[in-house]
């Protein structure tokens, strides 16, 4: 004795359903074959290995002759009709809602006209987050750039996260640089999305960010990222004062200048003078030195020569 499921069009006429029941996108349909069901009275939803499993009406109307029919016992049952099997969604995680105050490295494209961006924060270090074309109609598209320090507010999952609205200033234009200096700040940029893991708090990597970024306004800029590109290494553990292998790679005073610029302290004079000989031999060394201990190709090698 079987009771119809009302709604359906079994329900208003006797007989077979020609109608499937209504399960929603998560529901995808296939004909034939052989169920091993768990029979209970007036039910047409039973759990199966691939998931919740829902029989057509001729299925549980051709069950009847069972033996054990209308009984909580399992019993095999041969059909050739419609089965529905009903994905289980898994629950999506709540989001946490943060504000972050970080340094834009790279803005890319992303989907449905919005924007990926890499940033360097204090207590989220490397981050990557989506920035939706909305958002970005509302708040503007001027600081994008890179080193641009953005204070934003976005919700945080997982695998990743969107900007829900931001606002911040340059620290420096790069776009006021020549090209081969541009191309040093660049090699900053790479250097640290290749070294730096995402999600990890790196204190002294930010602190080096913003008082080379605020520097390079007032001094020479491609010095600056040359030193900000040492120091960015040494707080990574891969010093390159301390790291050298071979002695004769470097000649005396290109390494009084490369542990002169690993010392240096942001705001204060540099001391002694740069020999330009001198720097484009430590920054051949640096191209090397990244190569071979760090392990790193940079496309942006070479542009300190």
């Amino acid at each position: 004795n079987l009771r119809p499921l009302r709604g359906t069009s079994f329900h208003r006429k006797e007989g077979v359903t020609t109608r499937a029941p209504s399960l929603g996108r998560g529901c995808r349909a296939q004909r034939g074959g052989v169920g091993f069901l768990f029979w209970r009275r007036s039910r047409l939803l039973f759990d199966f290995p691939l998931g919740k499993v829902v029989v057509s009406r001729k299925a549980v109307s051709s069950a009847r002759h069972l033996p054990h029919a209308g009984k909580a016992l399992p019993g095999v049952l041969f059909f050739h009709t419609r089965i529905y099997y009903v994905k289980e969604h898994p629950t999506m995680p709540t989001p946490q809602i943060r504000n972050i105050e970080g340094i834009v490295l790279r803005a890319s494209k992303g989907g449905e006209g919005g924007r990926s961006l890499s940033l360097f924060t204090r207590e989220m270090g490397l981050i990557h987050l989506t920035l939706p074309r909305a958002v970005m109609n509302r708040c503007g598209t001027g600081i994008l750039l890179s080193f641009a320090c953005v204070r934003l507010s976005a919700a945080i999952y997982p695998e990743y996260g969107v900007i829900s609205q931001y606002e911040g200033r340059l620290l420096f234009d790069m776009m006021k640089l020549s090209y081969e200096d541009m191309t040093c700040w660049y090699y900053v940029i790479e250097l640290v999305l290749a070294l730096y893991p995402v999600g990890q708090k790196e204190d002294e990597a930010y602190d080096i960010l913003m008082a080379a970024a605020r520097a390079a306004e007032e001094r020479n800029p491609r010095v600056i990222a040359f030193i900000a590109a040492v120091k960015l290494l040494a707080a990574a553990g891969y010093d390159p004062t301390e790291a050298i292998e071979d002695p004769t790679a470097l000649s005396e005073g290109a390494r009084d200048l490369l542990c002169r610029f690993r010392g240096y302290r942001w705001g204060s004079p540099f001391e002694g003078s740069i020999s330009r000989a001198l720097f484009t031999e430590c920054a051949r060394y640096l191209d090397h030195f990244l190569s071979t201990i760090c392990d790193t190709e940079m496309k942006t090698a070479g542009a300190f020569l």
